[in-house]
C-alpha cells in the first residue's frame, strides 16, 4: 500500500510537516535560550552571594585574629606584670639573695604560692605577688610570707 503514494502526495505531506517541525525547532531554540539566560542570571546571583559570604568570612577571620592577638597580648602583659611584681617582692625580702641558687629556688616557691593564691582567691596572681612585696616591706621573711 505504501507504494501507491505518488511523489506529489509525498511532497505535500513533507511540506505539511516541514513548517510545524521548523516552528517547533525555533520554539525549542527560543526556550533553551531563555533557560540559558535565566540560568546565567541565577549563576551571577550565586557568584555575588559567594563573594559576599567570602568577604564576611574574611572579615570574621580577621576579627578573630585581632581578638586572638589581643588575648595573647593581654596574657603576655599579665605575665610581665606578675613577674615584675614577684621579682620586686623577692628583692625586698631581707633573707633572700636573688643572685644565688637558693634565692632563685625561694623565688620559685614564692611564684607558685602567688599563683596558688591568685587561683584560689578573688585576687589575681599579680595582686598576690604585690601582697608579697608589701609583706617583705613590713619585715616578714620569705618563709613567713608563704
Amino acid at each position: 500500500m505504501a507504494r501507491k503514494f505518488s511523489l506529489e502526495s509525498l511532497l505535500k505531506m513533507t511540506d505539511q510537516w516541514t513548517k510545524p517541525l521548523a516552528d517547533a525547532g525555533r520554539k525549542y531554540t527560543g526556550f533553551t535560550k531563555k533557560l540559558q539566560t535565566q540560568f546565567n542570571g541565577v549563576n551571577k546571583g550565586v557568584e555575588k552571594f559567594n563573594k559576599k559570604i567570602r568577604g564576611k568570612a574574611a572579615k570574621a577571620g580577621k576579627a578573630s585574629m585581632v581578638g586572638l592577638g589581643a588575648g595573647v597580648l593581654m596574657a603576655a602583659k599579665q605575665y610581665v606584670e606578675f613577674d615584675d611584681a614577684l621579682v620586686s617582692a623577692g628583692a625586698k625580702f631581707k633573707d633572700m639573695n636573688l643572685a644565688t641558687k637558693e634565692g632563685q629556688g625561694t623565688l620559685e616557691k614564692l611564684r607558685k604560692k602567688a599563683r596558688e593564691m591568685g587561683a584560689s582567691t578573688q585576687s589575681s596572681a599579680v595582686q598576690a605577688a604585690m601582697g608579697l612585696e608589701k609583706l617583705a616591706m613590713a619585715g616578714f621573711t620569705s618563709e613567713q610570707s608563704m
